[in-house]
């Protein structure tokens, strides 16, 4: 060592092993790992366009096999290239180390035989990895919901073939299939519980009286129906006994009380007038209002009742209720898995996009309400010809494709 110098040995060491570190991670790790996430990002790109353009269930499976498949061999083919690629840069720098330019075929040869695994860890490994993936993938199917047992409700009956709330909505949701039908009800002056979304008669018969100012035979004299379509002129507004009268058993009712601050005993009234058509089993109840449902609870425990949501849920272990009724936009795959394990049902509103219905299939819903029942049960109906591996590839098409 000169005089003056401040060099080491033990520090030239540890700038030689940086040097050959800087040189591996930039000259041919990085390139190659940035090249193969460039590769596979393009090649997912090409594939989700691909899959865009497709129409129909049987191509969109076919394509989505082919798909996987070649994404699957992309994948394998870059990791073996990045593998071999780190592995020349450990044999670099262990050379580096060495201070060596190469090794002896003895030496290598010798070097192979002494770290060679043998055969039979090589075999235990492969089948404690495959019990593992067995384990773990039997564990996500019992997880999994592939649309099978999906119900549909109408919302406010078949709302897009009948006026709204209407008897006629009501008998057009029973012959479009549809498992329920969703109705609002709210109470008038005089304390009668009918159907009506809206807080006023504007947009139904263009007359601005409110629900809670106008007693029922006044209501009862407003065409309901004529602003839909004159084959519905004359239609009328119906009461909750009507409705429960129409739907018996042919179909079911998720019956969403609308609470406006001016009501009476609207939770007492529905209560009874379900019980008095012996449709509890046949029912459910929703509302926006915690109270309300919980009215409900207390007179009829064996009535199930559903929270509306249009905002973030928070935990729904907390909430005293067997469903949550949520906006579609609300709704994630693990907002049904958390529903799920809070045994909760997820009921998801408005669905009328045939795309949208497939996706909310997929996230494993358990009702769908949509103004197009009719689309949703042939939906349905193609996807319970279908095997499950099929499904399990829509769903994974569907992904790609987004």
């Amino acid at each position: 060592m000169t005089p003056g110098s401040t060099s080491t040995p033990g520090a030239q060491f540890g700038r030689a092993i940086r040097s050959a570190l800087v040189y591996d991670l930039t000259i041919n790790l990085a390139p190659a790992v940035v090249m193969s996430a460039a590769v596979l990002w393009l090649a997912d790109r090409v594939v989700g366009d691909a899959l865009g353009a497709l129409q129909g269930v049987g191509p969109m499976i076919a394509a989505t096999a082919i798909a996987l498949a070649l994404l699957v061999t992309v994948a394998a083919v870059l990791s073996f290239l990045i593998l071999t690629v780190y592995a020349v840069a450990v044999i670099h720098l262990y050379l580096e180390l060495l201070g060596v330019d190469g090794m002896p075929k003895q030496r290598w040869d010798t070097a192979a035989r002494q770290s060679r695994v043998p055969r039979t860890v090589v075999l235990g490994l492969l089948v404690a990895l495959m019990g593992g993936s067995v384990v773990i993938a039997d564990n996500r199917l019992q997880d999994l919901h592939l649309g099978r047992d999906v119900e549909i409700t109408a919302h406010r009956g078949s709302s897009r073939s009948a006026p709204e709330n209407t008897l006629s909505a009501l008998y057009r949701a029973i012959s479009d299939g549809a498992d329920y039908a969703e109705i609002d009800v709210q109470e008038t002056a005089d304390g009668v519980v009918v159907l009506l979304h809206d807080t006023d008669l504007m947009r139904i018969a263009g007359l601005p009286t409110r629900i809670w100012e106008a007693d029922f035979d006044d209501l009862r004299r407003v065409d309901a129906g004529s602003w839909f379509s004159p084959e519905f002129d004359g239609e009328q507004i119906p009461t909750l006994k009507e409705a429960l009268l129409v739907a018996g058993k042919r179909i079911r009712l998720n019956i969403e009380m609308k609470f406006n601050d001016h009501d009476q005993q609207l939770a007492e009234r529905v209560v009874e007038l379900v019980r008095n058509a012996r449709c509890t089993s046949h029912c459910v109840v929703t509302s926006l209002n915690q109270q309300g449902l919980a009215r409900v609870r207390e007179l009829a425990p064996e009535i199930r009742i559903g929270q509306v949501v249009t905002g973030a849920v928070g935990d729904v272990s907390q909430l005293d209720v067997d469903l949550v009724s949520m906006d579609q936009a609300l709704v994630t795959p693990a907002q049904v898995r958390s529903n799920r394990r809070a045994a909760l049902a997820t009921h998801v509103w408005t669905v009328n996009d045939p795309d949208d219905m497939a996706t909310m299939l997929d996230y494993g819903v358990d009702n769908i309400i949509t103004d197009e029942p009719a689309t949703l049960r042939a939906l349905v109906n193609e996807r319970a010809k279908r095997s499950d591996a099929e499904l399990l590839l829509l769903a994974l098409g569907r992904q790609l494709r987004h």
